[in-house]
């Protein structure tokens, strides 16, 4: 333990440190010329008195000595609990601890850990994760959430380009806006039954994912947009809604099997792969646009369980020959659903209620092209 760590604190221009001083003169002492200096395995509370023009304020860290290396958390006490609000060491795996000083860890605090541009892999035992709390963290690779994490907050691991796995305990219910965005190495996650929303762009440009699996909640907006490298979609029915362009881009997509009660507008929009499309009949509603430009799709059934077909559905989907429409009353259709496909294309009904297609406003528009099954 012959290191020494120069201390400082990030303040505006006009406020200065007066003092730092150590809870444990055993474990790590303070110089006159604010080095730190460990001399024992232990942990110690280091305090900075700093002068502002509102008067004298405290902040707290959290020092680890470990021997082989040391962390340095800066720390709030709020609520009986500790929140984790930066931190100042240099290893590359760090284990955050679960309490500190007999008090619980709650939250890992907005940008505690943003730009540690060091730090390879992480284990969070805390029931929140803050917004960008690992942004920016340009060498992780692997996070552990222990069991007990309950929300992941906006922009979380944001551009954390070299994220290649991360475990997401069951507990979990918010997986926030952006919290994954850009993490382009992530080639797999799991997300548990727990989750009750994904947020806005939660994994936009997770380019090696290859497969998503969602249980439960809603799927927000462009929520997996351009993860080109995505193959297979399952959506159970515990899911009530996609939003407008969560999987649009996805030009590696290949097989959607959705049950959730609703699709979005453009929700799998320019999915130029997909060819495989299976819809349960928990599905009910078909939001305009929803599989547009999907050219490589040739053929889909729409459960009798929709009700309402959205404008432009197909539109552009050029390889499309066949609808089996499974509905013995026509579905309400909005717009121009299929206009551009008229040509060529199937229309499959109930023998039973060919008429009712005929004499519908709508599909009495494609008239030649409905067929009984």
């Amino acid at each position: 333990m012959d290191c020494t760590y120069k201390l400082s604190h990030a303040m505006n221009e006009r406020d200065t440190v007066i003092s730092w001083e150590s809870s444990d003169e055993s474990v790590v002492s303070i110089s006159d010329n604010s080095l730190m200096v460990p001399k024992k395995v232990g942990s110690a509370i280091i305090t900075a008195t700093i002068s502002t023009e509102d008067g004298q304020h405290t902040v707290d860290y959290i020092c680890f000595v470990q021997g082989r290396s040391d962390l340095f958390f800066q720390i709030k006490f709020e609520n009986s609990a500790i929140t984790i609000t930066g931190y100042l060491g240099s290893d590359k795996d760090v284990l955050i601890p679960a309490k500190i000083s007999n008090l619980s860890v709650g939250e890992i605090g907005n940008y505690a850990f943003s730009s540690s541009s060091e730090l390879e892999s992480i284990t969070i035992p805390s029931r929140v994760i803050g917004y960008d709390a690992f942004t920016q963290c340009l060498n992780l690779k692997n996070v552990f959430m222990l069991p007990g994490v309950t929300r992941i907050n906006g922009s979380a691991f944001d551009n954390c380009r070299k994220l290649t796995s991360v475990t997401i305990p069951s507990g979990v219910t918010l997986i926030d806006a952006c919290a994954f965005s850009g993490c382009r190495a992530l080639s797999s996650v799991a997300i548990p039954s727990s989750v009750t929303e994904i947020g806005d762009y939660a994994f936009q440009d997770c380019i090696s994912l290859t497969s998503v699996s969602v249980e439960s909640g809603i799927i927000k907006n462009s929520a997996f947009t351009r993860c080109t490298g995505l193959k297979e979609v399952m959506i159970s029915s515990g899911v009530t809604s996609i939003w407008p362009d969560a999987f649009a881009f996805c030009t590696g997509l290949e097989t959607a099997v959705i049950s959730s009660q609703r699709i979005g507008c453009s929700a799998f929009w320019y999915c130029t792969s997909l060819k495989n499309v299976i819809l349960s009949t928990d599905v009910t509603e078909i939001r305009g646009g929803a599989f547009s430009d999907c050219t490589a799709l040739t053929e889909i059934t729409i459960p009798s369980s929709v009700s309402l077909i959205g404008s432009g559905t197909f539109d552009r989907c050029t390889g499309l020959q066949s609808i089996t429409v499974q509905a013995d009353s026509p579905p309400e259709v909005e717009g121009d659903a299929f206009e551009r496909l008229k040509q060529g294309l199937a229309i499959y009904v109930p023998s039973i209620s060919i008429d009712l297609y005929i004499d519908d406003e709508f599909w009495s528009y494609y008239e030649s092209n409905i067929q009984g099954y």
